[in-house]
């Protein structure tokens, strides 16, 4: 009598014999456009290590374009060299403490190359930095593909000369960034004037300091927000030192608005922001002055 196991309806025989043969590889057989697309999905980090899998894998995901890549504090960026044009995006959160700030510019001399079109930057502040360190190098200004840039707590070096703006730029966000430069306000509103498409700004705590005296009053550069597409505008200057960023002129296509600027309160700087941004449809006004009122702010604008 035939055991169960010896049977040809087994079900572990079934599975044998359905299994494809030795070598196949079903998704290295799928048309090169498809694959990349699936490859596309698939975490960095997890994508280069499909080289691994056999020699055929070895180095395709390197011809895989638009890839989204987040890198861990304390990547090489020799591994953004291998990367196929154009990346879509990249994300990192360097630690300032560490040895990522000399990896940042790195970085950016890769990305540059590849084309990037959306960069997030966000280091890791430290009160143990006594001096800060020129953290973004030159490079920043050779991604001239970008589309969204985000920096945070860190300082923008000049830009080189005959720099002509990021003409593709429709975000752009820094947060705690510094241009510790003569010119560095003129640097900025270049920037954002050179960006015709610009239709989001965030500014949180952006100075453009170029002196600072030993009784600690600064000479602030002004700078002015003239984009006339703008849509979001997020404007935040906190605490009592004015960074002297205003807006110049009416924006007709703001829809958002985010305002904190009790710097400026009871000046005519303070109503002529609300009279440009007239026509948008949501308004945020947050204020650290608990004697500040909405009802106050709209009498006089």
């Amino acid at each position: 009598m035939a055991t169960s196991g010896s049977s040809p309806s087994s079900p572990k025989r079934q599975r044998v014999a359905e299994a494809p043969p030795a070598g196949t590889d079903k998704l290295m057989s799928l048309p090169a456009e498809i694959l990349d697309r699936i490859l596309a999905q698939v975490p960095f980090q997890k994508l280069v290590r499909t080289c691994c899998l056999s020699r055929a894998w070895r180095r395709r995901w390197e011809s895989v374009t638009k890839l989204r890549i987040e890198l861990p504090p304390g990547s090489s960026a020799r591994v953004l060299w291998r990367c196929a044009p154009p990346v879509h995006g990249f994300h990192a959160v360097p630690d300032i403490r560490k040895r990522d700030i000399y990896r940042a510019a790195r970085w950016l001399r890769a990305l540059a190359r590849r084309g990037v079109r959306e960069l997030t930057l966000r280091f890791v502040p430290s009160s143990a930095v006594s001096r800060p360190c020129r953290l973004l190098g030159p490079a920043l200004f050779s991604c001239a593909a970008l589309v969204r840039l985000h920096l945070e707590h860190c300082y923008m070096p000049p830009a080189p000369q005959g720099f002509s703006g990021l003409p593709n730029l429709v975000s752009l966000t820094l947060i705690h960034v510094l241009l510790m430069f003569v010119g560095g306000g003129a640097q900025l509103e270049s920037l954002i004037a050179a960006a015709p498409r610009l239709d989001e700004l965030n500014f949180h705590d952006v100075f453009s300091i170029t002196t600072v005296s030993d009784d600690e009053d600064h000479n602030v550069e002004t700078r002015a927000i003239r984009a006339t597409n703008l849509r979001k505008l997020v404007l935040s200057i906190l605490g009592p030192i004015d960074n002297a960023c205003r807006v110049a002129e009416a924006l007709p296509m703001l829809e958002e608005a985010y305002i904190s600027i009790d710097c400026l309160l009871g000046t005519q700087d303070f109503v002529d922001t609300f009279e440009r941004i007239a026509t948008v449809n949501k308004l945020w006004f947050i204020s650290l002055d608990e004697t500040v009122k909405v009802d106050e702010i709209s009498r006089n604008c």
